[in-house]
């Protein structure tokens, strides 16, 4: 039996949650690099560089999905955007209120994301039927 597999190409509904994505986690990596510079409270500072990671994680996944789909790469914000000799202005408990209302806003966010992502694969679908 052969293996026939015919790559298929993101949707619009995927490639604008990816853009999207991208450009968030872009300018949401700046604020943590900017909060890791300084945090004084030692129990917030790890969960604030775990957060930077992640971030950091989900920018290069979707730097590799464009790749692979010869698709252009957002540009997004960078250290250029960012003065990390600004003096601090920013609470240790800004940054982590700033990480917890993320969290509230990005989960709907995905999930929404997911049913457009889901409704397209659906009209697509019934199209080929």
């Amino acid at each position: 039996m052969e293996n026939n597999h015919v790559p298929i190409k993101l949707t619009t509904a995927e490639i604008a949650t990816l853009w999207r994505s991208y450009i968030q986690n872009t300018a949401v990596r700046c604020f943590y690099k900017y909060f890791v510079q300084y945090l004084q409270d030692e129990e917030i500072k790890p969960i604030i560089k775990e957060a930077e990671v992640l971030v950091e994680t989900i920018i290069g996944k979707i730097e590799t999905i464009f790749e692979k789909e010869n698709f252009p790469i957002p540009k997004g914000f960078s250290d250029k955007d960012i003065d990390l000799s600004a003096p601090a202005l920013y609470t240790d408990l800004f940054a982590l209120s700033f990480l917890y209302r993320g969290g509230q806003v990005i989960i709907p966010q995905y999930a929404n994301t997911l049913s457009r992502v889901l409704e397209s694969i659906f009209i697509i679908f019934l199209r080929s039927v």
